[in-house]
């Protein structure tokens, strides 16, 4: 009786939570589905610009390939930000037979040089594609509370899946056309696969397929596997052996999936995105520099043009060509590595004070990513008021978040039922500071908010049992 009461406590809560999610996704279309009053010449769309206008493209690019039957391995363009998620939104405006644009002239997509003009995103048709995002997760959370009933207290249970159903940094993405609710929705069934640990071959298969599926929708995965590897062998010795091969090979058959498409598709054998290779290069190793010789960093950018053109003139590089930018990307990733080998403690120090900027929730990302302008300088988040307003909101949050999840962690080092799970959820946030902490981005870091919830919800109870044994309140232990 007290299973079934419990049970329709969390029905109660999953509905409304989907409702909250459908009536905010409801909310942005109307407002939102349309393209922003500009200060430049180019124009954005509200909903669909900076990387979910690069998803876009290439699903376009999908669903026209597809509707003129090529096959489903040679359909798509160049694997830039995630090779699943465009795929993904191209193949729903494919079965729904919905516009995704009004105004299409790409004809040879270049991500590193693309012509905005040639697009202008269509109105309506989005609403029905971010509803069916919050079912999938909403869905996949009401079987993931069934399994962890066998693993944590009730009540804990019970906060675990409230946490993960309205904490605004998860919610508000199901809204969106990022690749993050999707994302969230794989890590729940990561989650579901991994609380239990097990040498069974045929599940240690299956994580290694759904890891690599996990690689598809996001590229940071890619070395997850190696912490789950190293675990598992310091944890079963030598029985762990076969359990890791089997694991491996379920990971490799989905990377080798993603490498035979490129060259189905291209001609060339590739798994990795070319932004994976390119990020670095873009977004820090001028700062490394910068700071690690005291030159200006619009001299350190010049130099960098100055150095790739060059290299790109002596190759022969054609950037219109995706193998000529394969090539290019490896040059990019080979220059960053050179910065960080020169140049290792201000490497350090810039990862360590962007990995402080990422840890910084933001709940209201979502809105504010809509509500502003994306290219308008300075940009939104940098001027002085948004800074002083919300960056002390968010602090303030984060904080909140943290103490519980700390509490969290030492109360459930306490049970040994649970300690191989808890081991897991901080390989997993350990693993994700190191390889996105460099961005400075919160929404790089929302992912590990799916693990920890669940040291959030111990911690939450070990309080209030806490306070409830010191003060007579009543205890839910």
């Amino acid at each position: 009786m007290k299973k079934n009461k419990s049970i329709h406590k969390i029905h109660i809560v999953l509905i409304l939570s989907l409702l909250i999610s459908s009536l905010l996704s409801a909310y942005f279309v109307e407002k939102f589905d349309k393209y922003e009053i500009t200060t430049d010449p180019i124009e954005a769309h509200s909903m669909i610009k900076s990387d979910i206008q690069a998803y876009w493209v290439n699903a376009e690019i999908f669903k026209n390939d597809l509707n003129s039957k090529k096959g489903l391995l040679s359909s798509g363009s160049e694997m830039w930000r995630s090779f699943l998620h465009s795929k993904i939104i191209g193949f729903y405006y494919y079965i729904t037979n919905k516009e995704m644009f009004d105004k299409w002239q790409v004809k040879n997509y270049n991500p590193l040089s693309f012509n905005e003009d040639k697009i202008k995103v269509s109105n309506g048709n989005k609403f029905l594609f971010l509803f069916l995002q919050s079912l999938i997760y909403y869905s996949i959370l009401f079987f993931l509370y069934k399994k962890i009933l066998n693993y944590y207290p009730e009540n804990n249970c019970f906060l675990i899946i409230v946490f993960l159903a309205l904490e605004p940094c998860l919610l508000t993405f199901h809204s969106s056309f990022f690749s993050e609710s999707i994302f969230y929705s794989m890590q729940l069934i990561l989650v579901y696969l991994l609380i239990e640990d097990s040498n069974k071959l045929l599940k240690n298969f299956i994580i290694g397929v759904w890891l690599g599926l996990m690689f598809m929708q996001k590229s940071f995965m890619i070395y997850f596997i190696i912490p789950l590897i190293f675990f598992k062998i310091y944890k079963n010795r030598k029985r762990s052996v076969i359990p890791v091969l089997s694991m491996i090979s379920g990971y490799f058959i989905v990377l080798t999936i993603i490498g035979y498409t490129n060259y189905q598709r291209v001609g060339q054998f590739y798994i990795e995105p070319g932004m994976s290779k390119y990020g670095l290069y873009h977004y820090a190793v001028a700062e490394i520099e910068s700071n690690s010789n005291g030159i200006p960093i619009n001299q350190i950018n010049k130099k960098k043009v100055r150095l790739k053109n060059k290299w790109v003139q002596e190759n022969n590089i054609n950037i219109d060509s995706e193998k000529d930018r394969l090539r290019l990307y490896e040059y990019y990733h080979n220059y960053s590595k050179s910065i960080i080998k020169k140049y290792p403690l201000s490497s350090i120090k810039y990862h360590l004070k962007k990995s402080l900027q990422t840890g910084i929730l933001h709940p209201t990302y979502i809105f504010h990513f809509y509500e502003n302008e994306f290219r308008k300088k300075p940009y939104y988040f940098l001027k002085k008021d948004f800074k002083k307003k919300w960056i002390t909101i968010n602090i303030i949050y984060s904080l909140l978040i943290y103490i519980f999840v700390i509490i969290g962690f030492f109360y459930t080092l306490r049970n040994k039922k649970n300690f191989n799970f808890t081991i897991v959820i901080t390989l997993f946030s350990i693993y994700l500071i190191l390889v996105g902490g460099w961005v400075g981005v919160s929404r790089v870091w929302n992912p590990s908010l799916i693990f920890l919830s669940f040291l959030f919800g111990n911690g939450l109870i070990s309080c209030w049992n806490y306070f409830s044994k010191t003060f007579g309140f009543l205890c839910v232990c």
